[in-house]
């Protein structure tokens, strides 16, 4: 019976170091080429994005489309924030929304 609590402490000991250790981590600065490269990369390239309907059809560059500030409201931060067809994958990412997407709008308005 001593041993199995001796394990078992033991146990608990080792498992609350290792969460202790990695919550001590620092965080690494979120910078727009990585943002760009893990989340907008899946469908997006600098060079190109997938074509715009309408009017803006002729914006096929990334940084053509970041020159138009109404291009920008509407696709960019709003189909982020409100998940639309275009980006589905951003609906429920708050952490993206508060933290990564001002660095990475910022990282590519300075592309132009």
């Amino acid at each position: 019976m001593l041993k199995k609590t001796v394990t078992v402490l033991l146990t608990l000991v080792v498992v609350w170091g290792m969460t202790t250790q990695a919550q001590s981590r620092p965080k690494k600065p979120v910078d727009g080429p990585t943002v760009f490269e893990e989340t907008c990369f899946k469908c997006h390239t600098i060079s190109g994005v997938p074509p715009f309907d309408g009017a803006d059809a002729t914006k096929k560059d990334l940084r053509q489309a970041l020159s138009d500030q109404a291009l920008i409201e509407d696709r960019i931060t709003n189909g982020i924030k409100k998940g639309t067809a275009e980006m589905p994958a951003f609906k429920y990412k708050t952490k993206f929304m508060k933290e990564e997407f001002p660095v990475l709008l910022e990282w590519l308005t300075s592309l132009k």
